[in-house]
Parts: structure tokens; sequence; C-alpha cells
């Protein structure tokens, strides 16, 4: 992700790696410490029944979602993905929130929580 993000530094904060310079490739060290803190990695751990809201016009989270939802349907976890396709990383247009406000009570509700 840091490579194809808006928010590389976000990136490098989150994974730890706050030696990476900005506008600096990444060394083996530091991608795989990246590598091991991804999502997508840790995926198969996932157990519980999993909502995952995304926005089609998002450019950080879009390029990665798909290989999760794979992941967690070999792995036969319950899922649903709310894609909203002309909305961004933020989802906060009036018809998504309230779209996704209804989506979510409904999934929380089927399974219990």
């Amino acid at each position: 992700m840091y490579d194809i993000t808006d928010i590389p530094d976000w990136c490098a904060y989150e994974s730890n790696c706050s030696s990476l310079e900005p506008g600096k490739a990444l060394n083996s060290e530091l991608e795989q410490a990246m590598i091991s803190k991804s999502p997508i990695v840790n995926a198969h751990n996932i157990k519980a029944p999993y909502l995952l809201v995304i926005g089609g016009k998002d450019l950080r989270v879009p390029p990665h979602f798909r290989a999760l939802v794979r992941t967690l349907s070999v792995n036969k976890v319950t899922h649903k993905v709310l894609y909203y396709p002309d909305s961004n990383h933020a989802l906060d247009e009036v018809e998504v929130e309230a779209d996704f406000s209804i989506n979510s009570a409904l999934w929380f509700q089927a399974h219990g929580l």
C-alpha cells in the first residue's frame, strides 16, 4: 500500500516504520515490517462475521479489499460488502450514510450484536 497510497506517511507510522523517510524506497526490512501488519496477510485469522464498507472512489482501500473478500470467502467467514461506487474514503454523502446506517444496524441485529 505504501507505494500506491496518497498517505504514505500514515502507512509508515502505523507500521512502526518511523525510520522511513518520505519519498524514499522501502528496503526489505521495512517492507517486511509493513507486510506483517497488513490486514490481507492476517485475514486468515478472521473468524467473526465481517461487514466491509467500501467507496468506489477511495484511493486507499479498493485495491486491497478484493483480496480480503476472497480470503473471507475461501475461509467460509460470513461477510457482506457494502459498496458505494460514487463515494470516496470518507463515505460522507447523505445517501451513503443513510444506507450504511440502516444496513449496519440490520447486520448487527442479524448477528446478535
